[in-house]
């Protein structure tokens, strides 16, 4: 995302279910960018019975990623594969499967007629992964005049629309537009996760060993 080897952030996620109050998560995140890949590690700063809970992705060149979820209460790590991808990240509408940043390469590609998303042209993009996956379909709106992802749909294994992303706010950090006010509805549920992105610090002096499960386990 930024021009920089490194960053670090603070990460606001709501959970809004109908009903019921807003739950709110505080987590401190950082990300490595090293050879072209990424290392995002996020960890729970609030509430304090999630606290000390901590995530990590680690982009390979070769063969499939990696996840890595530290249990604060347990004091374990243990590796997200395969099925468990599914399951939601700390109760939020984002799953395991949707932080993979690559997740939508390995997929053929359609190009739609062009939309507006409020008063921006859009590219549309129907992509369909390859192989079992947990989404069948893809839809992307990219703005046409920066190349900025806006929105985003998520279709399940039936082709029933199951996810929308908005992109709420987007600002220039780093030299880069980088997406701040991000909202994922789930539109079978009704629920839906606001995550705001603050205090963002480029960084260039981030050691590869703080991105690692050793690292991971440490409060």
């Amino acid at each position: 995302v930024f021009r920089n080897k490194g960053a670090e952030m603070k990460i606001e996620r709501r959970l809004v279910s109908k009903g019921s109050e807003p739950r709110r998560r505080l987590l401190a995140a950082s990300t490595l960018r090293r050879d072209g890949l990424s290392h995002p590690m996020a960890r729970v700063l609030a509430p304090q019975d999630l606290a000390g809970t901590a995530f990590l992705f680690k982009q390979k060149a070769q063969g499939p990623d990696e996840q890595f979820m530290y249990l604060a209460a347990l004091r374990v790590a243990k590796r997200i594969v395969g099925e468990q991808k599914s399951a939601r990240f700390l109760g939020s509408q984002f799953t395991y499967g949707d932080l993979e940043w690559g997740a939508v390469e390995d997929a053929s590609y359609t190009r739609l007629p062009n939309e507006a998303v409020g008063a921006d042209p859009c590219h549309v993009i129907e992509a369909v992964p390859s192989g079992d996956k947990e989404y069948s379909k893809l839809t992307l709106w990219i703005r046409t005049r920066d190349y900025t992802l806006v929105r985003m749909k998520f279709f399940d294994k039936k082709r029933q629309l199951k996810k929308v992303l908005f992109v709420k706010r987007v600002e220039r950090i780093g030299g880069r537009l980088v997406a701040t006010r991000l909202k994922m509805k789930n539109v079978q549920t009704g629920e839906s996760t606001l995550l705001a992105v603050s205090e963002v610090k480029l960084r260039d002096d981030l050691s590869a060993d703080r991105f690692s499960v050793r690292e991971l386990k440490k409060q």
